[in-house]
């Protein structure tokens, strides 16, 4: 919401300042772009030298493909996080669905599950007051 956006004219607004329909353009565009690395990265036939000499393309290993996906997802948070504001949610859903492949939770494997809960404890007790959160509302102050 409040990161600023640079325009393709170079004029920088807050994402807040946005329009409508350049926000939800803007959001589509990144999708495109993720599809686009996701695409590549999933390639089963990789590129010969020719091919990607003609047609200016790169081949992306996956590992570089999932960085990218993460970071995409921290650039794109203030726009969706606006648009949602907005009510604007209906024009980028399925876009956002599309670039990352999925509409529904992730069902990792229980070992990687396991592994990670040590992070999603820090990142609750990090959010809350110790002291505070677990307390009944009618109990708090």
């Amino acid at each position: 919401m409040y990161k600023t956006h640079t325009t393709t004219q170079g004029k920088s607004m807050l994402v807040c300042e946005m329009g409508d329909q350049h926000l939800v353009n803007t959001i589509k565009f990144f999708c495109r772009k993720l599809q686009i690395v996701v695409e590549k990265a999933r390639a089963s036939q990789p590129l010969d030298r020719y091919e990607k000499a003609l047609y200016g393309l790169k081949q992306i290993s996956p590992e570089d493909a999932a960085d990218l996906t993460r970071r995409m997802a921290e650039v794109m948070a203030p726009y969706v996080l606006e648009a949602t504001l907005r009510g604007l949610s209906d024009q980028i859903t399925k876009d956002i669905q599309l670039a990352y492949s999925r509409d529904k939770a992730v069902a990792l494997p229980a070992e990687i599950a396991l592994l990670r809960s040590g992070e999603t404890v820090t990142i609750v007790e990090s959010v809350f007051d110790e002291d505070s959160w677990m307390l009944d509302p009618e109990e708090q102050d």
